[in-house]
């Protein structure tokens, strides 16, 4: 079993080593993809857990790319740095092109115009013009009807309204000898 902290750097045709070709990427197999998925795949936690148990499951063979690639990740190219073999440093993403930014909003808006922004707010200005267009033209109804009631309106005299009958009811009971002489809240 190998050192579990660093190994190397070797040099080509270093005694007890080979020359091993490795992805970053590699397929776990099947029956260790849960172990992998419940914890977190070390160097060290390979060689102290999975390769035990692939010993006595007699998958050493199968896995042969499996554990080369671990064997790599322990190994290191320069002298005296901590650096594994499989390290990588990721690339710097491009800064952000506001023309292709554009070009997708267009795009999205073109063919998906439910989800475009601009739209939504285009269509909620209009109806907000049209529902002050309705009110302004109801509001002119409304105040040419007022108007139209106003001059056609006739005087109604409370005889018109509740009879001969009443009227005199009314005037006997207010103490006066004429309808004019009713108080003005009679006056309809």
């Amino acid at each position: 079993m190998p050192n579990l902290e660093i190994m190397g750097p070797y040099t080509n045709n270093y005694a007890g080593t080979d020359v091993k070709q490795f992805r970053n990427i590699i397929p776990i197999p099947n029956y260790y993809v849960s172990v992998f998925l419940a914890n977190k795949a070390t160097h060290n936690y390979f060689f102290t857990h999975i390769y035990p148990q692939m010993v006595i499951d007699n998958y050493v063979q199968d896995c042969t790319v499996f554990i080369d690639f671990f064997r790599a990740s322990i190994t290191c190219f320069v002298p005296n740095v901590d650096i594994s073999a499989v390290h990588k440093t990721l690339p710097v993403a491009p800064p952000r092109n506001k023309a292709l930014f554009e070009f997708r909003r267009r795009v999205i808006a073109h063919h998906l115009p439910a989800l475009n922004v601009d739209l939504a707010q285009i269509q909620q200005s209009q109806i907000a013009i049209q529902l002050g267009a309705m009110v302004q033209m109801f509001n002119q109804i409304r105040i040419k009807d007022e108007e139209e009631r106003r001059t056609t309106k006739e005087v109604k005299t409370v005889q018109k309204f509740a009879g001969d009958i009443r009227l005199n009811i009314l005037l006997r009971n207010s103490r006066v000898a004429t309808e004019s002489d009713l108080a003005p809240v009679w006056n309809l």
